[in-house]
């Protein structure tokens, strides 16, 4: 009951699990919750040092699943369907695991792109999934520039339809990577889409502290 309380102040915040059993409690749609909760959570605590920014928000007390990630990472490099929830999980646990490799060292940026491509057709839950788990790719000590490259490239496509979005979704990032790309829609953007989402990203890497005293000049100038 206390610690109920406690979830209800913000004293503590609700783990991942609770909201999960809530969902099952409730027979909701899976993820309609979590997700919504994940990627509220992310926007106002894009540090990587926040609590549950690995995914859990809970110790977690098993072995890491490396047979499941594994068969996720495969499903994920083929052609075959790849469900939010299922994106939710793969990154859920290897954000959990901050210095998790794959190889080869190009599956990172399968998994980006893929999840890129499919973030940008989805909508409500499945693409509130899709955000969450780029989010965490974003955030990994090992996966975050395969992921910011794949989102610089696809707003450098003048085909792109979701230029705004992908551009925007850098400003979680604090690796001087998405600062540099951010810098060069604004110096010389695709298109006014992509201009606007780098303004965007600006007002939160600002705040961030993602840039450096040259690029702050610069934007000031």
């Amino acid at each position: 009951e206390s610690k109920i309380s406690r979830w209800e102040t913000a004293t503590l915040r609700v783990p991942y699990q609770a909201i999960r059993r809530y969902e099952q409690l409730l027979e909701l749609r899976p993820g309609l919750l979590t997700s919504t909760a994940d990627n509220i959570h992310g926007y106002y605590c894009p540090d990587p040092r926040c609590p549950g920014a690995s995914g859990w928000s809970l110790a977690r007390h098993t072995e890491v699943p490396v047979a499941r990630i594994s068969e996720l990472i495969d499903k994920a490099g083929s052609d075959d369907l790849m469900t939010g929830h299922e994106w939710d999980e793969l990154t859920r646990e290897i954000a959990a695991v901050p210095y998790f490799f794959i190889a080869p060292a190009t599956t990172w940026s399968t998994l980006a792109e893929r999840l890129l491509r499919e973030k940008g057709v989805s909508d409500r839950v499945a693409w509130f999934q899709r955000h969450g788990a780029l989010v965490r790719l974003l955030n990994h000590p090992v996966g975050q520039q395969a992921a910011i490259a794949a989102c610089a490239s696809l707003a450098a496509d003048p085909m792109n339809q979701i230029s705004i979005e992908v551009i925007c979704a850098l400003d979680v990032s604090g690796h001087p990577d998405s600062a540099r790309h951010i810098l060069a829609q604004l110096a010389s953007p695709t298109n006014d889409k992509t201009f606007y989402g780098a303004l965007l990203a600006c007002v939160r890497k600002v705040s961030g502290g993602h840039f450096s005293a040259g690029q702050l000049r610069y934007l000031t100038s």
